[in-house]
């Protein structure tokens, strides 16, 4: 996890991408397949206006952000809180 003061953000973005790119050649070295790939940016309801909503560049590819992941089966929202990960938990499943 990055942060910073918002007016380094164009600096931090690009120390973010740099570190990225780094885990995605280990990643292709070691024939690792990233499948998908996602991105959520984490800040309180209060700050959210300072952090911009452009993509981000990852070996020449732009990745745009999204407003939740999941990791280890647990969703994370950009507000960090649980909400989604429950709403995701208790929604009925729909069998096919």
């Amino acid at each position: 996890m990055w942060w910073c003061r918002p007016t380094d953000v164009n600096l931090l973005q690009a120390r973010k991408s740099q570190y990225i790119d780094d885990v995605w050649s280990w990643t292709h070295s070691n024939r690792l397949k990233a499948t998908m790939t996602e991105f959520v940016r984490c800040a309180p309801p209060r700050r959210r206006h300072h952090i911009p909503n452009s993509d981000v560049l990852v070996c020449n590819d732009l990745i745009h952000p999204v407003q939740s992941v999941r990791d280890l089966g647990v969703y994370v929202d950009g507000a960090v809180t649980m909400r989604t990960h429950i709403n995701h938990v208790l929604s009925p499943v729909s069998v096919l």
